[in-house]
């Protein structure tokens, strides 16, 4: 063994250094690889001398170069070029200095052999290997300048606080654009409500001590110990899949049987205005998206993963100070996943979990400054000594659809290898892109007038007098559905022409911005050019604007006296230059305006879903034109 060191290292003698080297004392922060157990901080080191005398060290130098590869001081200094060879150590030859992990891995296993290193020592040289590959990594979260744990992934950058009470990712921002996502609050997965019926432990986790670490894969970890008062350790893991894909998971152990425990992960976002959950009705019987929105009564709405859940949302948890919550309760969701959208960039997190490991989302109103969107997790007993682990994904990206999204959630339970036996759960997941779309329900020709000249456009089995694109129809964006013409963010433009026009349908209002009818439309090249537009918002709120030269203007809104939250009439009457809304017969509001003078007629819905039935039309004109 000496002899094949010694042909590694051609070496004369040199000055003698300290007979200490330096990791006693190591810190978690100087430690290669982010980790110290206490066995390791408190091992045996060698000096120069010791190792000399073991035949270990013929070159002073060498010692420097040891203590940094095998222990936790850092490498020493570069030393200067002496003046003449007596001046400090001599030469070490290119040869050694190209063998030096030949030769540390030989002195281990020499000294290991002697009883002069105990093994844990052993596996520090592998610390410094996988500090160099996380360096080169760029999904590994690295320890930046103020010692947090951060990141840059291309797509998101942004850090997590290492140790000591604080929040969770933040600041996090998406790279092109630059757009901020997390709010003031906490940032983004905060562990904040631990629930039972029985009590609420503490306020939230930021208020409590914790570590952090890089892990060899270049994970990051967060960790909570017990305390007198939450009688449970838990620990955060944090891991870049891509880019754009953060993956989440929290392990909680109790130190006391919890029932029906809950841990309410929150996320706080900045201007990201647009909510959406995934839900198993979206208000035509078949799964999809539908919006937090401000119309709704309630400024926490909830979305659970039943109607089996909801005991445990009413016995007494959401009581408890400080910020007790009442919720209003929604759909319940098709599956675990979630949009947040800042409207004016298109930037979209998803936030997804597998079924079993969380049983409700909810969110603050769009309106709200908070921006929360939460997940609830566990919701089950677990017994002390018991360790539960949940999980979650947050995709990062612009412009995510709503298909695209389902996609990704598809793709996260493949990768977790989960494959679920509900039926209802894989038909949400397998929409109907690429399914054959049937267009027998779709004809072009406009129908004659019947006897009292109502012209039925939409009769809950057909459309007339229209097309509609492939994209749509695809994307199941025209839908026809139990009866109902489903539009989803879409419209329908009729191949019927007039200047003094009846238009009316039975309209429900689902999700989103707003349902509305139109007269005197155009469109060219896919734009609308100039349209009279009667609108619903849902709830009580109308209003008449019109679209001229591609600009939209306000004529005038107005709050019923009833509220619209299922199927009633609304009517648009366009003659000469009055415009009258009308919702069961009852006029809401009238506007005036001269300044178009005909066009088609159109149904549609502003970033949202709603539902139209018996749509038809009665053309005042005493010549009527269908549109070519």
């Amino acid at each position: 063994m000496l002899t094949s060191l010694r042909a590694c290292l051609k070496t004369t003698s040199g000055p003698v250094f300290a007979p200490k080297a330096g990791w006693q004392g190591a810190t978690k922060e100087n430690t290669p690889g982010g980790s110290s157990i206490e066995e390791q901080r408190s091992q045996t080191a060698f000096g120069a001398k010791t190792l000399r005398a073991a035949g270990l060290l013929s070159v002073a130098g060498v010692g420097s170069f040891l203590t940094a590869r095998c222990g936790d001081a850092r490498n020493s200094p570069p030393w200067p070029q002496p003046k003449s060879p007596a001046a400090g150590p001599l030469v070490v030859f290119k040869k050694a200095l190209r063998s030096i992990h030949c030769i540390t891995r030989s002195c281990f296993a020499f000294m290991a052999t002697f009883g002069l290193l105990a093994g844990p020592a052993l596996q520090k040289t592998v610390a410094v290997d996988d500090r160099a590959t996380l360096d080169s990594n760029k999904l590994a979260f690295k320890i930046d300048d103020a010692g947090n744990l951060a990141f840059d992934t291309g797509v998101v950058r942004g850090s997590l606080q290492k140790d000591g009470a604080g929040e969770a990712l933040k600041p996090i921002t998406f790279v092109n654009p630059e757009i901020a996502i997390n709010g003031t609050n906490h940032g983004l997965l905060t562990p904040y409500r631990f629930l039972t019926p029985q009590k609420r432990y503490g306020f939230g986790s930021w208020e409590w001590p914790r570590t952090g670490k890089v892990l060899p894969d270049g994970s990051a970890e967060l960790r909570w110990n017990a305390a007198a008062d939450r009688p449970f350790t838990f620990s955060t893991g944090y891991q870049w899949k891509a880019a754009d894909t953060l993956d989440f998971t929290v392990t909680f152990a109790p130190r006391t049987d919890l029932e029906k425990f809950e841990l309410f992960l929150g996320s706080y976002f900045l201007n990201f205005k647009k909510v959406k959950a995934f839900v198993k009705d979206a208000g035509n019987g078949a799964a999809g998206f539908i919006e937090v929105s401000d119309q709704i009564k309630g400024g926490y709405q909830l979305f659970p993963r039943g109607p089996e859940v909801l005991p445990v949302l009413n016995d007494g948890r959401w009581n408890f100070p400080p910020f007790p919550i009442t919720w209003t309760v929604r759909n319940s969701l098709a599956a675990p996943l979630g949009m947040k959208v800042e409207p004016k960039s298109g930037v979209t997190v998803l936030l997804m979990s597998p079924p079993e490991d969380c049983f409700a989302l909810s969110a603050t109103k769009p309106s709200w400054s908070q921006g929360a969107f939460y997940l609830s997790l566990f919701g089950k007993d677990v017994p002390r000594g018991q360790t539960v682990l949940a999980r979650v994904r947050l995709v990062f990206g612009r412009n995510i659809s709503d298909a695209q999204a389902i996609q990704k959630y598809a793709q996260y339970l493949k990768d977790l290898k989960i494959h679920s036996d509900d039926p209802a759960l894989a038909a949400a997941l397998n929409p109907s892109l690429s399914a054959p779309v049937a267009k027998d329900w779709i004809l072009s020709e406009v129908p004659k007038p019947s006897a009292d000249g109502w012209i039925r456009l939409f009769d809950g089995k057909r459309l007339y007098g229209c097309r509609v694109s492939d994209e749509d129809l695809q994307s199941g964006k025209v839908r026809l559905e139990n009866g109902a013409l489903r539009l989803d963010s879409a419209g329908v433009d009729f191949n019927l022409r007039g200047s003094n026009v009846i238009f009316r349908a039975q309209v429900k209002k689902v999700s989103g911005q707003n349902c509305s009818l139109a007269v005197r439309f155009d469109r060219q090249n896919g734009r609308i050019l100039r349209t009279c537009t009667a609108w619903f918002n849902g709830g009580n709120f109308f209003g008449i604007g019109l679209t001229a030269a591609g600009k939209w203007k306000g004529l005038t809104d107005a709050h019923a006296q009833n509220s619209y939250n299922d199927f009633f009439q609304m009517e648009l009457r366009a003659e000469g230059s009055n415009l009258t809304l009308k919702a069961n017969d009852r006029t809401i509001c009238e506007a005036s305006d001269e300044s178009i003078s005909q066009g088609q007629v159109s149904v549609g819905t502003l970033r949202g879903v709603a539902l139209f039935k018996s749509i038809e039309a009665q053309v005042l004109d005493s010549n009527l034109a269908a549109s070519k």
